[in-house]
C-alpha cells in the first residue's frame, strides 16, 4: 500500500485504504485466488490537477472524481478476472464500470475498471475542504499479471511521453503487437497448466490433479489417504473431479464465503463434491468436524436466500 502525499488528511486516507484493502482481502482470500493487491490515494498536486484539468466535467451537483481511491488486483489467470470483480461485489456496491470488449480482429490492454461506492462511515473524510468534486468512491482496477506488467510500461513510456512516439509510426506498431504476444501468453498459461493436470489425471497423481485443475491458493496441498484411496479405488469419481466445472465452481464458492473451512486440498475436494460431484462415497469420509460445519453453512445459506429483501 502507498500513499505518496503529505497533507493533513493523510492519517484518514491511510485509515480507510487500509479497511479496503482488508474487506477486498477477505473476499478473495476466502476462494483462494491467486493474487496480489495495491492501493494508493491521489496525491494532493495529482488531485487538484485532475480537478483542474476536468473542470468542465465535474460539479458538486453532477459527476465528481471517482478514483481518489485507487486499488488494483492482479490475478495470475485471466480467467479468474471475473471471479475478483464477483468477490469484490460482495464487499461494497458497484456504482460503474468501464470495461473493454475483445474481439477477434485486435489486440490491446483490457481496460477491466470497476467504481464502487464507500460505506456512509467514510463520509465525513469528503466533507474535508478542497475535496467538494471528489465522490465517496473507490476505482478497482482488474488486472493479470502479464497485462500489468504492460500496463505499467505503457503508462510510462508512451502515455506520459505521447509525443515522443508522433511520427513512429511503424515502431508505435510493434509496440502495439507485444500487447497481443502478451495476451497470448495468458491464453497459453491456461492451456499448459490444464494439460499437466491431464498429465497426472493419466497418472494417477491426485494431488497434482487438484493443484493445477483448481489453481488456488491453498494452505496445503497434500490429500488424506482416504481420499487418494477413494479416487484410486473409482475410475468414474476420479474422472468426474478431473472434469469438474472450475468456473462455477468458483462462482458458487464466491456466493459462499466467507467459507467456515479453511482452503486446503482436502476440504477442497469436500467443497466441490458438495456444489458438483454429488459423490455418496465421498461424502461419507468427510470427517465428523467437515461434515458439521458444511451442513450447518448449508443451512444458514438457506436461511439467507428465504429471506425477504429489504430493497437496499
Amino acid at each position: 500500500m502507498s500513499i505518496g502525499y503529505n497533507s493533513t488528511a493523510a492519517s484518514g486516507a491511510i485509515s480507510i485504504l487500509e479497511e479496503i484493502e482488508r474487506r477486498v482481502r477477505r473476499h478473495l482470500d476466502g476462494v483462494g485466488l491467486c493474487y496480489f493487491l495495491t492501493s494508493r490515494a491521489k496525491s494532493d498536486d495529482s488531485r487538484l490537477k485532475k480537478l483542474a484539468s476536468k473542470r468542465e466535467l465535474y460539479s458538486t451537483n453532477g459527476k465528481r472524481m471517482q478514483d481518489y481511491f485507487g486499488v488494483r488486483v492482479v490475478t495470475y489467470y485471466p480467467d479468474d478476472i471475473e471471479v475478483a470483480h464477483r468477490c469484490v461485489s460482495k464487499a461494497f456496491v458497484q456504482d460503474g464500470t468501464t470495461i473493454d470488449q475483445r474481439d477477434e480482429n485486435s489486440f490491446g490492454p483490457q481496460r477491466y475498471n470497476v467504481v464502487f461506492r464507500l460505506p456512509d462511515s467514510d463520509a465525513e473524510f469528503f466533507r474535508q475542504p478542497g475535496f467538494e468534486l471528489v465522490d465517496t468512491t473507490v476505482e478497482v482496477q482488474f488486472r493479470t499479471v502479464f497485462s500489468e506488467g504492460w500496463h505499467e510500461v505503457e503508462h510510462d513510456r508512451r502515455y506520459k511521453r505521447s509525443r515522443d512516439w508522433e511520427g513512429a509510426g511503424e515502431l508505435r506498431r510493434t509496440f502495439n503487437g507485444l500487447a497481443a504476444t502478451l495476451e497470448t501468453c495468458d491464453t497459453m498459461l491456461l492451456k499448459v497448466l490444464h494439460d499437466l493436470a491431464y498429465l497426472h489425471y493419466k497418472a494417477g497423481n491426485w494431488e497434482a490433479v487438484v493443484s493445477h485443475k483448481f489453481r488456488l491458493r491453498l494452505a496445503t496441498d497434500e490429500l488424506s489417504a482416504p481420499i487418494v484411496d477413494l479416487l484410486n479405488g473409482d475410475p468414474v469419481l476420479a474422472k468426474s473431479l478431473f472434469r469438474a466445472d472450475r468456473a462455477a465452481f468458483l462462482k458458487r464458492l464466491v456466493r459462499h464465503t466467507p467459507s467456515p473451512l479453511p482452503l486446503n486440498a482436502n476440504n477442497l475436494v469436500f467443497l466441490v463434491n458438495r456444489l458438483q460431484l454429488k459423490s455418496k462415497t465421498l461424502a461419507a469420509i468427510e470427517p465428523p468436524m467437515v461434515r458439521r460445519l458444511l451442513d450447518q453453512h448449508k443451512a444458514a445459506g438457506k436461511k439467507t436466500r428465504k429471506a425477504p429483501s429489504t430493497g437496499q
